[in-house]
């Protein structure tokens, strides 16, 4: 669509033991799957070949903002949906996909899709956008939440995960806020 906005984020990730490489397009405006639904565009490089595939969320809703960030680390890919609703309610969402890497005609597996923490307290602002910023290393994954409520200001927060040492996928490992930070800072716009 002329207002998809293909390459919002992208990851480059180098396909090891191979002369290949992974490219990764968030495209979070795509209506696809409804308006403003979004999308992932897959393209893997090789020598004299390549393979494009798109990816739609496994939990297609309008105005998900699906690809609005990307991460791919080894075989785990992380897709933010900014505005994803959960329940009703509008406070973003992270999918977790296996891809399959050992051909040039990868197969995503959805694995896992995580959600804004409510630890309890106030949850989030009118929009925590959970998913604003995803990144993965090793066994961690992180993800900013520039809009999520905290100590009673809207000053963001990043939560963490890790793997899950009994299943399959993540487990929440801690919450972090900016220490002072005034409304509207949005800590968590974007993480590494």
């Amino acid at each position: 669509a002329s207002s998809g906005q293909l390459g919002h984020s992208v990851v480059v990730e180098e396909v090891e033991g191979e002369t290949a490489a992974q490219i990764v397009a968030g495209d979070p405006y795509c209506d696809e799957a409804g308006e403003n639904a979004g999308r992932v565009s897959v393209l893997r490089v090789a020598p004299f070949s390549y393979y494009h595939n798109t990816l739609l969320s496994p939990v297609p809703q309008p105005g998900a903002l699906f690809g609005w960030d990307v991460d791919i680390q080894d075989t785990l890919l992380g897709v933010g949906s900014s505005d994803a609703a959960t329940g009703g309610v509008k406070g973003g969402a992270v999918d977790v996909f296996d891809v399959d890497t050992y051909d040039m005609h990868p197969v995503f597996d959805h694995v896992q899709r995580l959600t804004p923490c409510s630890d309890g307290g106030p949850l989030v602002g009118v929009d925590p956008s959970f998913g604003f910023a995803v990144d993965l290393d090793g066994t961690r994954l992180a993800v900013g939440v520039p809009g999520r409520d905290g100590a009673g200001t809207v000053g963001g927060a990043v939560e963490v995960f890790r793997d899950d040492p009994i299943g399959v996928g993540f487990t929440r490992d801690g919450l972090v806020f900016a220490e002072g930070a005034p409304a509207q800072e949005n800590f968590g716009w974007d993480v590494a």
